[in-house]
Parts: structure tokens; C-alpha cells; sequence
């Protein structure tokens, strides 16, 4: 009974500790969520800066390179969403028209058939301004985030700098050949791929989405294909979330016809790369079950907001590396894990049953 008393009271002091860690993070949100979007930046940017100084480029000009890539995005990025949002304030009323033509036509035809069906109690359920809500919500998060590109770039300079540093460092506490070191190596150079290449992946399905969306004229373009790069950091759900606003803009704009053809658009790109193209990138390195990304997806945006729900995966990631590293919290890290495939049955050389063990999916 003492045994199981001194578990129980481990447990509850561990957890106790864990929700002050946790609501410690949550009010101080605001400071981690840019020392956060600093280490994401710097994580894509650190191939470019190491690229260019073991080509002999001195540190400080290829920090100024790597600044000035950062910059110019920065400005592009600014410039689209500032005219974006004054162009689609000043059209919205040719919108709301177009969505009240559609309706009343609807209502006609069902009532040329026999129901009776209001337009003004249909324009109450389908308000045509969430799609403004939900638009100015998204533009209000990334102009949030880079009102504070000063502190982020500072941020991402002064880590960089002092990348070159913490591996010596990290020699010089746990040993050149410590576990410790080897686990942190390992850790990084994951985290490094997953992100350089999960940036390429969206790079890619947002440039397809811009294009496709200019090719069928649907207004702004070139905003829908940014917002579609962004969310697709969030895994599920973020392609899904960049997806609705131009789909009803494009049935406001130019009708049912228009609207299958960007839902096609989006169901096309977002099917090809994301169960096609970015699995046989990226491999099967994350190990993570489909439902733990959905809710670290819920849990991190919650926690740290938007930012959060784009770090979601690395942060958990974090998190399983660590209870993996630890005998008492290593079945923590299974259930985080992928489900290994079942035991596979099959007859032996004398008729004997022998089983096939199913992959490990901790080492």
C-alpha cells in the first residue's frame, strides 16, 4: 500500500508541477511565442548562413545576405496584405450583392416548386460577412506577428551567431561523446529537415494555389495562395482553413461554376502533396499518431495561439523525444507514436505457427 501511496503522491506532484509550467507558459505567451516564430526563422535560414561560410563568406556578410532575403520578404509580404485588405473592403459590397442575387434566384426556384423558403431566413443563417471575420482574422494574426519583425529579427541575428557556439559548448558540458550530445544532434538535424522541408512543401502547395486561382481570375490570388502557404504548417486542419475563404468568395464573385472549379483546385493540390508527395519526402520520421497531431494542433493553439498551431508538430515532437530519452515516461512516447502493425501469422517449415513481431516504433 506505501508503494502505491508514494506513486500516487509522485504522480499528483508531477502533474501539479506540470499545470504551473503550463499556465506559466500561457501568460507569458507573448514573449515565447516570438523567441518561438525566431527559432522557426532561424531553423530555415541557418542552411543558407552555413551554406555561405564554408564557401569562405565571411559570418557577418552572410548574415546580411540571409537579413536581406528576410527583409525582402518581409516588405512583399507587408505590401500584399495591405493592398489585399484595402481592395477587399472596397469590393465587399459588389460581393454582398452578388450573394443576395444568388439567394433570391435560389428562393425563386424553390418556390416555383413548392417550398416555402424565405430569403431573409436563409441570409440569416448564411451570413455572407463571416467570410470578412474569418479573412480579417487570419490578415490580423500575420500583421500582429510582424509588427514585431524588429524584436523576431533580432532574435533570429543574435541565433544564428550563436549556433556555431553551442555545439563547442555542448562538447564541453556533456562530453564529445556523451548520449546527451548525440541526442541533441540527433534532435536538431530532425527538426531541421522537418522544417526546411515542410517550408518547401508549402512553398510549393501555395505558389500551385496562387497560380491555379489567377488562371480561373479569382480576386486576390495572390493573398489566397500566401494564407495557403502559412496554414499548411498546421497539419489536418490548416489546409482545410485556407481553403474556405476563397471558396466563398469565388461563388460571390462568379457563381456556383467557379466555386466547384477552386474547391477542385483545393481537394487536387491539397490530395496530391499532402498524401502523395510530401510522405515520400519526408518520410515516416515523425512517428507521431494522426489523432496526437490533431490535438497538439488544438492544444499548442490554445496554449501559444496561432503560432502555436504552427509549431505544433515540432513542439510535440520536442516533447516525445524527451519522455522517450526516460525509462518512466517512455510509455508516454508509445502512445504518442504511430500504432505498430499487428503481429503477422504464418507456417513454419514443420507446420509449427510462427509470428512475425510487429516494427518497433521506439529504439
Amino acid at each position: 500500500m506505501s508503494i502505491i501511496k508514494k506513486h500516487a503522491s509522485v504522480f499528483l506532484i508531477n502533474s501539479a508541477a506540470l499545470i504551473i509550467i503550463l499556465a506559466g507558459v500561457h501568460a507569458a505567451s507573448y514573449i515565447v511565442v516570438r523567441i518561438l516564430l525566431s527559432l522557426l526563422i532561424a531553423f530555415i535560414c541557418s542552411p543558407i548562413f552555413f551554406f555561405l561560410t564554408k564557401r569562405g563568406l565571411p559570418q557577418w556578410l552572410s548574415l546580411t545576405v540571409v537579413l536581406l532575403t528576410i527583409f525582402v520578404a518581409g516588405l512583399l509580404l507587408a505590401a500584399l496584405i495591405g493592398s489585399s485588405i484595402n481592395d477587399f473592403t472596397a469590393a465587399w459590397p459588389i460581393y454582398q450583392e452578388n450573394f443576395s442575387n444568388m439567394i433570391t434566384n435560389i428562393t425563386e426556384f424553390l418556390h416555383s416548386h413548392g417550398f416555402d423558403v424565405s430569403a431573409s431566413a436563409v441570409m440569416s443563417v448564411f451570413d455572407p460577412n463571416m467570410v470578412v471575420k474569418l479573412v480579417g482574422g487570419m490578415l490580423s494574426t500575420f500583421t500582429g506577428m510582424m509588427s514585431d519583425s524588429i524584436v523576431i529579427i533580432f532574435y533570429v541575428i543574435f541565433m544564428l551567431l550563436e549556433a556555431y557556439s553551442v555545439p563547442l559548448k555542448s562538447i564541453i558540458i556533456w562530453g564529445e561523446q556523451g548520449a546527451v550530445l548525440r541526442e541533441i544532434n540527433k534532435f536538431t538535424s530532425g527538426m531541421q529537415r522537418y522544417i526546411v522541408l515542410k517550408t518547401l512543401i508549402s512553398l510549393a502547395t501555395g505558389v500551385l494555389i496562387g497560380v491555379a486561382l489567377l488562371l480561373l481570375k479569382v480576386d486576390f490570388a495572390l493573398m489566397w495562395g500566401m494564407i495557403a502557404f502559412l496554414l499548411n504548417y498546421i497539419p489536418t486542419i490548416g489546409s482545410i482553413i485556407a481553403s474556405i475563404p476563397p471558396i466563398l468568395l469565388s461563388m460571390f464573385q462568379m457563381g456556383w461554376a467557379t466555386c466547384l472549379a477552386v474547391t477542385a483546385v483545393y481537394l487536387a493540390v491539397n490530395n496530391v502533396i499532402g498524401n502523395f508527395l510530401e510522405p515520400r519526402i519526408m518520410g515516416r520520421g515523425l512517428d507521431l499518431s494522426p489523432l496526437v497531431v490533431y490535438a497538439s494542433v488544438i492544444f499548442w493553439g490554445w496554449l501559444l495561439g496561432p503560432v502555436g498551431m504552427l509549431l505544433s508538430v515540432p513542439l510535440t515532437m520536442s516533447a516525445k523525444i524527451y519522455l522517450e530519452r526516460r525509462d518512466s515516461t517512455k510509455w508516454l512516447a508509445t502512445i504518442l507514436a504511430e500504432a505498430p502493425p499487428l503481429k503477422k501469422q504464418k507456417e513454419g517449415k514443420n507446420g509449427s505457427t510462427e509470428f512475425i513481431e510487429p516494427r518497433q516504433s521506439l529504439k
